[in-house]
């Protein structure tokens, strides 16, 4: 579900498995992921990805300006940025899929060289505390 998948962003640890999951979320809604039933166009997902973005900057900004407690120490435009850089990873690994392989230059079916994890791992962090105890408490 979104709901699994948002929580996931913020309390699973970025590495090879998080990699994986990002990229299996490209596979199982296209042909290519083995189940034909299942063919939501690339417009349509990456609507869907700037929709959740939108809705999770609405949220961190309602929580930085609420009264709660915590809220007025809460980085918000730190989150907002790594937030947006998890979804563009995202965006990435769902794009991918869609491609031609045959287009590809140096076509490989392996994940990304493992230097986007240091990166993903200090995003991830970024994401993690506060977030999750405004959008899931």
């Amino acid at each position: 579900s979104l709901k699994r998948f948002i929580v996931g962003l913020v309390t699973k640890p970025y590495d090879e498995r998080m990699l994986a999951e990002l990229d299996r979320m490209g596979r199982i809604h296209t042909p290519k992921g083995g189940r034909t039933s299942i063919n939501v166009e690339l417009i349509h997902m990456q609507a869907l990805l700037a929709f959740l973005q939108d809705a999770l900057i609405a949220a961190l900004f309602a929580y930085k300006n609420s009264a709660e407690e915590g809220s007025s120490k809460f980085d918000v435009e730190g989150t907002v940025r790594a937030f947006c850089k998890i979804l563009a990873v995202q965006n990435q690994f769902i794009s991918r899929w869609y491609e031609d392989p045959a287009s590809r230059v140096n076509a490989s079916p392996r994940l990304p060289a493992l230097p986007v994890l240091p990166v993903l791992a200090v995003t991830g962090a970024l994401t993690a505390g506060l977030t999750y105890l405004a959008m899931f408490k």
